[in-house]
């Protein structure tokens, strides 16, 4: 549907494409570097929960504000990532051992997915 108005418009899609690739890439090589220096090392496994943890947090923040535009997805982007980090802080002060930590996760993930479904039936 984008990628069919986009062509309409006379704009190569096969090298956007490519542009947006090298440009998320690039700013994921530069976030590499960044740790491995601040850490002092690199290690093959350091990214694992990286990606649940972003998921997450935007899942979070869209289950809570709902989506309209761009600007407030990236405010419930954010608000998701504090209001992840303040359950997780919760959960660890309970007394939870860190390892358990992937079931609160993977509990917030299932609440941030069904809570929209259930917003939507309520509100019908």
């Amino acid at each position: 549907q984008n990628e069919t108005m986009i062509a309409s418009l006379g704009v190569d899609t096969d090298r956007t494409k490519m542009v947006g690739l090298a440009l998320s890439n690039a700013f994921i090589a530069f976030s590499g570097a960044l740790v491995a220096q601040n850490h002092g090392f690199a290690d093959i496994g350091m990214g694992i929960g990286i990606l649940v943890t972003g998921a997450a947090a935007v899942l979070i923040g869209e289950a809570i504000f709902g989506d309209r535009t761009v600007a407030w997805w990236v405010l419930a982007a954010i608000c998701g990532t504090v209001i992840y980090r303040l359950l997780v802080a919760l959960a660890l002060r309970v007394g939870l051992q860190p390892v358990d930590l992937r079931l609160v996760t993977a509990v917030l993930l299932l609440l941030a997915l069904t809570v929209p479904r259930w917003r939507v039936r309520v509100l019908k």
